[in-house]
């Protein structure tokens, strides 16, 4: 069935409210009968069938009832609201059952309505409650006689227990007892035992095996409520009760709403699960420890970052109410939908009693009256002549205003929120989340005012009115926000920073002592996934570490017959918890695929290898280009029958003939050299992946072939396997996220360090096959010692942080104790100290490449090098070396997601595309052009635009002919020209005439309205005043030209969905398609002086041993 928000029904609320309190004032106590509480079983049955979108409500009745169980005889207005919306709830379910669809909107609002009215009765603790104190005395006192009991009676328990877990699993809620089926199972396989684990074991099944307990079983599902009590608590004593549930609780006590809180995610509305309660629970108590900053470690981090900014900013119980209503003849605000709408404030009309009517102003120039209590939420507005709202328009508005009267989502109407949060992510995945995660199914912007900053612009997403302070401050970047922070007066100081994209911790670090300066007591959490780097988590006494893994949470425990638990939806929340889930699940098996010419060519470059990091730079470039060859090797799909590419060709050739050429005086080198050729022989004729592909996935009905990125996939997509019986699909190793549903995956390569590590944590499927030469295997053992290092120091941290925490907040209990696996390993050493083996280390190609490029550049004049950053990027195969003053094409601020991108002027469109070198980031995206010839990707676009093939950019590009003339007449000397230049007003490097002559990426120089007429003049060429003015009028030509390619870019880009990671991208002019590639930095150094002659982007041999066509 489709969710119920599609289909458009309206509550009645004001038939509602009647038909409830006409019930309630006629309920008796005699009406709490057997009978009734089967009806609400059967009803929440019945509601499982056909809620499939609304998953959340099935737990909230359950919780109804157990509110009316409790109080029926204590608490009579408790028993009346309970009872009477029990009563309403049963016969909507009825008619739902009858086909009313419309009916699932009703019990939603029902919902909602209940438990936020009950909560106003009981304390927003209560949301936890299902068994009252008596309830829970009798239980103890039930599990004591059953502990002592001498009965023998292991047998039937047994078989009742995998009896009674089959009905627990099909009443199983994601977000509530995700495992306790298998919980059931895991004490009955210990209830033999004569320890104490067996004696209270055997209690628990006891007691769940009886019908007349403290709450009847014969009442049905709700029956099940003490049997599920006592099973979750007797598995804690008997396992070991899980620290997190304690923390959880804990910050429940103190933000009652994470609990209560549902969510609309994408397709599904459910509260949220134990895993992402954890980490919502562990950022928000980030705000009470004494400690600065705190990073939250998470083997993927998706949603949570989203997650933790959007329960940040539902603090509104923290905010203050608003008690009047904008003053007459001022404007005023409200949100139809996703924008704001505005209305003029008349003077009030005054009622027969007294009372005064709120009236406005609308578009038609009529008039007309709100509601009092509806008024106060109108945000005052300062503006002259606005546009003024439609009748058709505050109508809407005020139907739903009614449809939320008396749920959680009416307190965002009237809260009075202040700046508290900044949100440092990326664009796409923020607006992504904004459209897919909605708490109380509403878009965050319509709950709390959003404003979204990039380094050029801001926008105000949000609720609020035009003056109202955001509540909620996204950041593209760490400079963003620092530039906000600088802005003295203009907002409120934030409470907290969340950082969830990847940044430069040299950055970071920085940001945290200029965050004292600005506003001592804020927090910054950073949320952070696995990473096995050296330094790369913080060592400071000052910033707490807390790793957070899925089976630490909730662990599945490890049954003999596990029951097999889905979780519903697919949305982005319950695509992560499934992942998370099946992480530490995943069947794992390794093929070592044997290649007798690779194993040997493998062995003598680790001799070279070593020696160029260790002795001899000058073998650098040859340990580069090797490792290059192998990268090809790696990420070649397992298909056709051999592996030698045109590419992978050139560069063993090119490796075999420079070793050959040194071999004569390095042994090493001439065996490098042989291996080399016995290399090219083998991959020209065999490929031994190909070969054994079959044997591996036969069993599989469908098996998703993992590669290295989405043009290879794409490459791939119709090649034939004639495998009649398995469907083979080849996809991205940065597209995983995509699929719902994977029955296996085969991992055909070494893809690369960060990406091998996101297959081994991610839980993409629960088979996952790996396919490894010897050489990639070496590397994914020493990466799985590595993880368990990184995890050993990470849990030591972790403890450290948690017991500094409880000090203060001793509420949130102990932290977890020290693991068997933790305490059998490296004696706690920190990661920094088990990176003993260099040539393994997961940075030493950059390292290589910087020692080569800053040797090369040692002998160069100083007029030829130029103040520049070194840039290496995420795919692993490319750097560059970029000027300082350079600006480069950044998508970050285009990629899919904004709104409105589209009607961006092309001026609006220019700033956002281009981003210095000086400023750029660990994160940014930037776009090269596939050709090297031309100087950027809006070159290519701007051509195809003007669509001259090329003649516009020639004619403005005669200026260089007359400097060519100069060069020849000052007898090739660059020295002599930069003298006879100087003479004439143009004062540049030689770097600068050097690149000005020999590259043709330059459309003109800067200020070229002098700097032309002056290089004319000094060349001597005859009317150079009217040829200058020819020059700059197709230079001007061309300028307009690219303003209007990056236009077309924006708007292309800003529905795009691009990996970032070395993939094409096109986009299509007049009917031309241009390529382009897409390149996400990983590292940026800083400033240095550089060769001139290396500016750009390279591969990682490009340069170091030449490769001949």
């Amino acid at each position: 069935m489709k969710a119920a928000v599609k289909t458009g029904y309206k509550v009645n609320t004001t038939k509602r409210l009647e038909a409830l309190k006409q019930k309630e004032m006629s309920w008796e106590p005699e009406f709490c009968t057997s009978e009734f509480y089967h009806n609400i079983s059967n009803s929440i049955r019945v509601l499982s069938q056909h809620a499939i979108s609304e998953p959340y409500l099935l737990r909230d009745w359950v919780w109804i009832n157990a509110q009316f169980r409790i109080a029926h005889t204590s608490d009579e207005d408790v028993a009346r609201t309970s009872w009477a919306s029990l009563s309403s709830f049963i016969s909507l379910v009825q008619q739902l059952e009858g086909g009313n669809q419309d009916m699932l909107v009703e019990i939603c609002w029902l919902t909602d309505r209940t438990v936020e009215l009950l909560l106003g009765k009981l304390g927003s603790q209560a949301i936890n409650k299902f068994i009252s104190p008596e309830e829970q005395r009798r239980i103890d006192d039930l599990i004591i006689e059953f502990a002592e009991s001498d009965k023998d009676d292991l047998v039937q328990l047994n078989t009742f227990a995998k009896k009674v877990s089959s009905e627990f699993s099909a009443i199983h809620h994601a977000a509530y007892f995700p495992s306790i089926a298998n919980k059931l199972l895991a004490l009955s396989q210990v209830a033999h035992e004569s320890s104490e684990m067996g004696y209270w074991a055997k209690a628990a099944l006891r007691y769940v095996c009886i019908e007349e307990d403290v709450i009847n079983d014969n009442q049905g599902y709700v029956g099940f409520l003490d049997d599920i009590h006592v099973v979750e608590n007797m598995y804690s004593f008997v396992f070991g009760e899980l620290p997190w549930k304690r923390l959880i609780e804990q910050a429940a006590e103190q933000w009652p709403f994470i609990t209560r809180a549902y969510w609309l995610d994408e397709d599904s509305k459910n509260h949220l699960t134990p895993l992402l309660k954890v980490v919502i629970s562990c950022c928000l108590n980030s705000s009470l420890e004494q400690n600065q900053s705190r990073t939250i470690i998470l083997p993927e981090v998706g949603p949570c970052g989203f997650l933790a900014a959007a329960t940040f900013v539902l603090k509104v119980e923290e905010s203050e109410k608003k008690r009047t209503t904008p003053e007459p003849g001022s404007y005023a605000s409200f949100r139809d939908g996703h924008l704001p709408r505005y209305v003029l404030m008349e003077l009030p009309f005054e009622q027969p009693d007294g009372s005064e009517l709120p009236m406005v102003r609308l578009r038609d120039g009529g008039k007309r009256s709100i509601p009092q209590e509806k008024a106060i939420l109108l945000e005052p507005v300062d503006g002259i002549a606005i546009p003024l709202a439609t009748s058709k328009q505050l109508d809407r508005w005020l139907s739903i205003i009614e449809e939320d009267s008396q749920t959680a989502v009416h307190k965002f109407h009237r809260a009075e929120l202040q700046t508290s949060v900044i949100f440092v992510t990326c664009r796409s995945d923020f607006f992504s989340y904004l459209e897919t995660i909605r708490p109380y199914g509403r878009r965050l912007d319509e709950l709390v005012s959003v404003e979204y900053r990039s380094r050029v612009n801001s926008s105000t997403l949000g609720s609020g009115a035009m003056n109202a302070e955001p509540t909620l401050i996204v950041c593209s970047s760490l400079d963003v926000a620092e530039s906000l922070l600088r802005e003295e007066g203009k907002h409120t100081k934030p409470q907290h920073m969340i950082i969830d994209r990847a940044v430069d911790h040299i950055a970071l670090k920085a940001l945290k002592v200029r965050c004292k300066q600005y506003n001592p007591k804020m927090k910054i959490l950073v949320l952070s996934q696995v990473n096995t780097q050296v330094g790369y988590y913080p060592k400071s006494h000052e910033e707490s570490i807390w790793l957070i893994r899925p089976d630490d949470v909730d662990p599945i425990p490890k049954a003999l017959d596990p029951i097999s638990v889905s979780i519903k939806g697919k949305g982005p929340l319950a695509k992560y918890v499934k992942r998370q889930s099946r992480a530490t699940n995943v069947k794992s098996t390794t093929h070592i695929v044997e290649f007798g010419e690779l194993e040997n060519f493998y062995q003598a470059i680790q001799k070279v290898k070593q020696r160029a990091l260790e002795e001899d730079s000058s073998l650098l470039p040859f340990a580069i280009n090797s490792e290059t060859a192998l990268k090809y090797i790696s990420t070649h799909p397992p298909v056709g029958n051999s592996i030698a590419d045109e590419r992978l060709t050139l560069v063993l050739t090119s490796l075999s003939q420079h070793a050959a050429a040194m071999g004569m005086y390095d042994q090493d080198l001439k065996n490098l050299a042989s291996t080399s050729n016995e290399l090219i022989k083998a991959i020209r004729i065999k490929n031994p992946k190909a070969q054994i592909l079959f044997d591996l996935i036969k069993n599989y009905k469908r098996c998703h072939i993992v590669v290295a990125s989405r043009t290879i996939a794409d490459s791939l997509s119709k090649t034939s396997f004639n495998l009649k019986h398995v469907n083979v699909k080849f996809i991205s190793v940065h597209d995983l996220e995509s699929l719902e549903s994977i029955e296996s995956i085969l991992i055909p390569g070494w893809l690369g360090r960060k990406e091998m590590l996101k297959l081994k944590l991610g839980g993409w499927s629960n088979i996952q096959l790996n396919m490894l030469y010897s050489f990639e295997h070496d590397r994914s053992s020493k990466q799985a010692k590595k993880l368990e290092s990184t995890f050993t120091y990470l849990d030591k941290k972790t403890r450290e942080s948690w017991k500094a925490f409880s000090i203060k907040n001793p509420e949130a209990g102990n932290p977890p104790a020290d693991s068997q696996k933790i305490l059998n390993s490296r004696d706690d050493k920190d990661v920094c100290e088990l990176e003993n083996e260099y040539l393994e280390r997961d940075d030493w190609v950059e390292s290589a490449v910087r020692t080569h490029i800053n040797s090369s550049s040692i002998n160069q004049s100083s007029q030829t090098r130029v103040l520049g950053r070194l840039i290496f990027f995420k795919d692993g195969q490319h750097y560059g070396v970029f000027a300082e003053n350079a600006k480069l094409v950044c998508l970050n601020e285009v990629l899919g997601g904004s709104v409105n991108d589209s009607n961006f002027s092309e001026s609006e469109a220019d700033k956002l595309l281009w981003k210095s070198t000086k400023f750029l980031e660990i994160g940014d995206v930037l776009a090269f052009p596939d050709t090297q010839t031309l100087g950027d990707v809006i070159d290519e676009l701007a051509d195809a635009i003007l669509g001259d093939k090329g003649a516009m950019r020639e004619q403005s590009g005669l200026w260089r002919n007359a400097l060519r003339k100069i060069y020849e007449a000052s007898a090739w000397d660059l020295k002599k020209m930069q003298r006879k230049l100087s003479q004439h007003g143009v004062d540049r490097t030689r770097a600068t005439l050097e690149s000005w002559l020999f590259s043709t990426k330059t459309v003109a120089p800067q200020n070229p309205s002098q700097t032309i007429p002056n290089i004319l003049a000094c060349a001597g060429i005859d009317d150079s005043h009217d040829l200058a003015k020819k020059i700059l009028r197709h230079v001007n030509r061309v300028y307009a030209a690219r303003r209007k390619a990056g236009h077309h870019l924006v708007a292309q880009l800003s529905t795009a969905s691009i990996s970032g990671l070395g993939d094409n991208a096109f986009i299509e002019i007049n009917g031309k398609e241009i390529r382009y590639r897409v390149l996400s930095i990983s590292s940026v150094d800083e400033a240095a002086r550089y060769d001139a002659s290396i500016l750009g982007v390279h591969s990682i041999h490009d340069g170091l041993l030449e490769v001949k066509q």
